[in-house]
């Protein structure tokens, strides 16, 4: 399918259901007519009041119907929605504006008060009031969108470091919701849960592979949680990370209702294997992926009806990727989702080599029938007495450990080893601690060489302070253990 067809097909989705549901909370039901016109409202709004002119629009918001209506409105303007982290402190949202020279930002009532007004801020409801004035329909309001058009700037989990603002242009979001779409059906009637933050790529590519089949994008009442939202009938297809399987599959009377839903797509970071064979235990239709921002969500995710064995890995190839591995065994990938490049205060930086292959710092192995394994991060990789120690594989085996709901491994400086690896764990029962770390080094002791056992356990860090985002930020763990504990003691 070329660029033209692919954008056509948007088009046609909203001509042939003028009348489905578009998105839907717990009190409103929006149509696809209903969303275009809004969406065409608001953007003569945003056109009257100079937007256009700044190009980078910073946007700051939870998951709501009018975060989508605003995305959609500043692309038909052609202006880039920066969209940024509600979790971020105050200092980090004034550090972003600055850096990309943003000078307007729209958000919703809630942070309206406590965001530093270092630019022009506009609410949501401010500009809908506005725009429900205006009278009158126009066309689709896509009819000049171009898959080349530069879309999002999202910005990465930064478990590894700074997050980087990765700049997509809207062929790539598009292109990636198709694909998904031709492994995991998506049909007109369904609905998909919005239960990933939109800032996230993971949480917007949702209502874009429900917008093109003509499909529902669900949002749950903003301060409830997502066991809440399950039990709704509507809803047929779900996107879980690891801790938000975890949680749900401690709630025994919710099992049966996710049973009867087509998809539970689970992606975001590594899945305990303990888990996904808990979730096959209860017959869930879960699917296993690997994905990243750069590459606008899935790049690999396995296939209906797979089995455990495959459900292990992180499934096959999506179309319109391309996948390849160094000779490090680094996973490189390309294709119609691959983003445009990162942007800095120097502009644009692309980041691939002269091949158009962009590194992803993952490594893997792929096996016959076109399942991707993964190894590790090879930024996270460090060596001890000359040993290359990857801290995911320590991790996997941890997660064995029934009682072990979280574990993260970082290195710790060691004069004679040079580094040593600490692991943080959290388990379900704290006051099992001193039985289950027990088991943890049995465990570790007869399935990993003496060199790769952890030197020390430490409990696990109040959740309030941890850095906010999907994944767990390694820089932050590795600094708390360097403070807990002295090389000397080591």
């Amino acid at each position: 399918m070329n660029k033209s067809d692919i954008h056509m097909q948007l088009m046609r989705t909203f001509r042939q259901y003028p009348n489905n549901a578009v998105f839907q909370d717990a009190t409103r039901i929006v149509s696809y007519r209903e969303f275009n016109d809004s969406v065409n409202a608001m953007s003569r709004i945003f056109h009257e009041r100079g937007f256009k002119e700044d190009r980078m629009i910073a946007v700051l918001g939870g998951n709501c119907i009018e975060y989508l209506v605003t995305l959609h409105a500043l692309w038909k303007i052609k202006c880039i929605p920066v969209l940024l982290n509600v979790r971020w402190p105050p200092d980090s949202i004034i550090r972003t504006l600055q850096s990309l020279g943003i000078k307007k930002m729209l958000t919703g009532s809630s942070y309206f008060q406590d965001i530093p007004h270092t630019c022009s801020v506009y609410s949501f409801s401010d500009v809908i009031n506005s725009s429900s004035m205006m009278t009158g329909r126009d066309e689709f309001y896509g009819e000049l969108l171009d898959p080349e058009q530069e879309a999002t700037i999202i910005f990465t989990s930064g478990s590894s470091g700074e997050p980087k603002a990765v700049l997509h242009t809207f062929g790539n979001h598009l292109y990636s919701a198709l694909g998904s779409n031709q492994n995991i059906e998506v049909i007109p009637g369904d609905c998909w849960l919005v239960s990933l933050p939109l800032y996230h790529v993971g949480g917007l590519s949702i209502t874009l592979r429900t917008m093109l089949v003509g499909a529902t994008a669900w949002f749950q009442t903003a301060g409830t949680d997502l066991i809440s939202a399950i039990p709704n009938e509507n809803i047929t297809h779900l996107s879980l990370v690891a801790t938000q399987l975890y949680r749900l599959l401690q709630n025994q009377q919710i099992i049966p209702r996710l049973r009867r839903l087509k998809a539970i797509l689970l992606g975001g970071g590594p899945i305990p294997e303990n888990l996904i064979k808990q979730a096959v235990n209860y017959q869930l239709p879960v699917y296993t992926s690997y994905g990243s921002t750069e590459m606008s969500s899935q790049v690999t995710t396995t296939r209906p009806g797979d089995s455990l064995e495959h459900l292990l890995t992180s499934g096959c190839l999506l179309p319109f990727r391309q996948l390849h591995f160094s000779a490090e065994s680094e996973i490189l990938v390309k294709g119609e989702t691959l983003f445009k490049g990162y942007v800095g205060p120097n502009g644009l930086k692309k980041n691939c080599d002269s091949d158009g292959w962009f590194h992803t710092g993952d490594t893997g192995k792929i096996d016959d029938s076109g399942y991707l394994t993964l190894s590790g991060r090879t930024d996270n990789m460090f060596i001890s007495g000359g040993e290359n120690i990857q801290p995911e594989e320590i991790e996997r085996f941890v997660r064995h450990i029934s009682q072990v709901e979280e574990v993260i491994v970082v290195p710790v400086e060691d004069f004679e080893y040079g580094f040593r690896p600490v692991a943080f764990v959290k388990l379900k029962n704290r006051e099992s601690w001193q039985p289950t770390i027990k088991e943890i080094k049995n465990y570790l002791k007869s399935n990993l060489p003496g060199y790769k056992l952890p030197d020390r356990y430490l409990n696990w860090p109040k959740d309030q302070s941890i850095p906010a985002g999907l994944k767990l930020n390694r820089g932050y763990f590795r600094q708390l253990a360097e403070k807990q504990i002295s090389t000397k003691d080591l």
